[in-house]
């Protein structure tokens, strides 16, 4: 089995990032808390409902700012604690908090999402021939159809939602914690690649990355 985790170069810009966003979160939080502490009146300032417009927005801003910068920051360090194992069997995903693990079997292709390889977002697509057959069309011939017909039509439709939601849902279940145990939804919420375990997104940064896909397309040419 060989690990992939983020390189060294990759350390160092999330580094500078985590560096950057820290400070200004610390500078619009600051600046926010003064503005709700201290909102003079003046007779030529904008009121509305009591609230004093001309620090009360300038106020909602920067705490909107400051409280983007919290996600942002998690996201880089769920990103950078983050490593890729890959074996004959398969190809799992580790980070803190959560797992997942595909075999060669269920991973259908591997996509580039920009032009240039070397530096741009791979995208691991899982197929879900596993489950139940998932029906992408709808039957629109019901208004040629008769009353019975419109009715097994429209049952039709309804199974195909439900083949649909089973699927989404067997699909999530794949996202794990470390000791097995399933991801409930608040957690999800903190993990973006939990929340679509069907696409295993390999970001630029990991450490042999150009290694990583051709293995990846080795074994999926198996």
């Amino acid at each position: 089995m060989k690990v992939y985790r983020v390189s060294n170069k990759g350390k160092v810009r999330a580094g500078i990032l985590l560096t950057t966003i820290g400070i200004l979160f610390l500078y619009t939080a600051r600046k926010a808390f003064g503005l709700w502490q201290n909102s003079p009146k003046k007779d030529t300032d904008l009121l509305l409902f009591g609230l004093n417009l001309n620090t009360t927005l300038p106020a909602l801003l920067l705490s909107l700012v400051a409280l983007a910068c919290i996600p942002v920051c998690w996201y880089l360090l769920v990103e950078l604690f983050t490593h890729i194992e890959v074996s004959d069997n398969g190809i799992g995903i580790t980070a803190p908090g959560y797992r997942i693990y595909y075999r060669w079997s269920e991973v259908s292709r591997i996509d580039v999402l920009e032009s240039i390889q070397e530096d741009s977002v791979a995208r691991l697509s899982i197929s879900t021939h596993d489950i139940p057959e998932i029906a992408s069309e709808e039957n629109h011939s019901g208004t040629f159809l008769s009353e019975p017909d419109r009715n097994a039509n429209r049952e039709e439709r309804k199974l195909s939602r439900q083949r649909r939601k089973q699927g989404l849902s067997l699909i999530q279940t794949r996202a794990t914690h470390a000791d097995g145990r399933a991801l409930n939804l608040w957690t999800r919420v903190l993990y973006p690649q939990a929340r679509r375990p069907d696409q295993m997104l390999l970001y630029p940064a990991l450490d042999d990355r150009a290694n990583l896909l051709a293995e990846i397309r080795g074994y999926l040419k198996q």
